[in-house]
């Protein structure tokens, strides 16, 4: 009794011999039309062909919409362009010059806190320092203080806790 592999092989030999003649076809029509080429003119077609196609397939499914990118891409040479550019680079230099002119820098005669103290500020200087700080506009935050401290500092800029 003849094995099932057998038995579906024998099913479809009719396939594979219809299979190698187109096969047989596709090989002789492809080598008719490169009897012209050169084989590395081959190898160098089918090099550059595999990078376009894998290039476009990494242009085309990426992460970004191709329509953002395309977006993107329209107003970077927009902004590159000569006359739109300049205008660009005058608001930014105006921004610049207004940002230089109304904030306050460090002054050159004060001595500025650089580094933690080996020992710790009692609250009472701690509360100068703020003060100090706060009365030259530079004061940012307040972190990591007790309860009672922090009361303190607060109700120095009118500020209620519960």
């Amino acid at each position: 009794m003849p094995s099932t592999d057998l038995l579906m092989l024998k099913a479809f030999e009719p396939y594979l011999e219809i299979l190698e003649v187109y096969s047989t076809k596709a090989k002789n029509y492809v080598n008719g039309h490169c009897t012209k080429y050169e084989p590395w003119q081959l190898i160098a077609w089918s090099v550059v062909w595999t990078l376009l196609i894998v290039w476009g397939y990494e242009f085309v499914f990426q992460p970004e919409s191709l329509w953002s990118r395309f977006k993107k891409k329209c107003f970077k040479l927009t902004r590159k362009m000569p006359i739109i550019g300049r205008k660009i680079q005058d608001k930014l230099n105006k921004t610049k010059d207004d940002i230089s002119k109304n904030m306050s820098f460090l002054k050159v005669d004060k001595e500025y806190v650089k580094a933690l103290p080996s020992q710790g500020l009692s609250s009472s200087a701690v509360l100068e320092k703020l003060k100090e700080y706060s009365s030259m506009g530079m004061m940012l935050g307040i972190y990591m203080l007790s309860t009672s401290l922090k009361r303190q500092v607060l109700s120095l800029f009118n500020v209620h806790i519960g």
